[in-house]
């Protein structure tokens, strides 16, 4: 059993690979349109940032009036995507993923790029755009999603450690490349052992609880840490609120986390 994220450059192939493995291996295989439809149940829509131009075609500035909600959609995006992910024997094909799940155990990243050339060329064939066109979206696409998860996940997109392998499309057929996944997804690394599977129980049911959290306007804003045991229910959290009424926020706090399912206890311990 394993979990895998694929991100890519600008090359549509990854979406092919993903479903390739998928029929290889017999994983469910998870696109971020999935992700987004699924998270309706957490509210993802209520941020009116689920389309594709408003997150991915609109990089982040400094001075961004809608950095906040730009957060609490990640949040709650995690949390559906997490409801996949705890299901183990996963592949989700999404161009922020390992950010997003990087405290995943065992998780094992994939990249699919190729050389600019490449990329160039491959952009033509498959959108019949001329090569300026192409150079130019290469460029604004790589822009884009640097600036993206240094908004979000203050890391580098391009640092080769945020990936266990990355496959050059330019060199490597993609039959090639579903071998080399197979073969690498056999490695105990990235086995999800019993440990690994509590882990994950656990994450998910913290990404439920932070989701909640955000939607609710009567706890929504606040800092807070949550460590929480999916086996027994019970949930621990610590932190901050924005202004004063200590008693009022943690019997909120309580409240919404309480409707969470698999929720059997909650301990809150705020300050101001």
């Amino acid at each position: 059993m394993a979990i895998i994220t694929i991100t890519r450059g600008s090359l549509r192939a990854a979406r092919d690979i993903t479903l390739m493995l998928s029929k290889e291996l017999g994983y469910r295989a998870v696109m971020r349109e999935e992700v987004i439809q699924h998270g309706e149940k957490y509210g993802l829509n209520e941020f009116h940032l689920a389309h594709l131009e408003t997150m991915e075609k609109k990089p982040p500035t400094f001075w961004d009036r809608h950095g906040l909600q730009r957060h609490h959609y990640v949040t709650v995006f995690r949390a559906a995507l997490m409801d996949f992910v705890v299901q183990d024997n996963v592949i989700y094909q999404g161009n922020l993923g390992q950010f997003c799940l990087a405290e995943v155990p065992q998780l094992l990243r994939i990249r699919v790029d190729a050389d600019r050339e490449s990329r160039i060329l491959r952009i033509v064939e498959e959108t019949g755009a001329t090569r300026v066109e192409a150079e130019a979206l290469i460029a604004d696409i790589d822009n884009r999603r640097r600036a993206w998860v240094r908004f979000l996940y203050g890391a580098d997109f391009g640092d080769i450690t945020h990936y266990d392998l990355i496959l050059n499309m330019a060199k490597i057929r993609p039959a090639t490349m579903v071998d080399t996944v197979s073969r690498l997804v056999a490695n105990p690394a990235f086995a999800v052992d019993p440990e690994a599977k509590k882990t994950l129980r656990n994450l998910h049911l913290k990404a439920v609880i932070l989701a909640h959290l955000i939607r609710s306007p009567r706890t929504r804003g606040m800092e807070l840490d949550v460590e929480c045991d999916s086996g027994s229910g019970k949930v621990s959290m610590t932190g901050v609120v924005p202004m004063l009424g200590t008693e009022i926020w943690e019997r909120d706090i309580k409240a919404v986390v309480s409707e969470v399912e698999g929720v059997s206890e909650v301990h809150v311990q705020i300050g101001v």
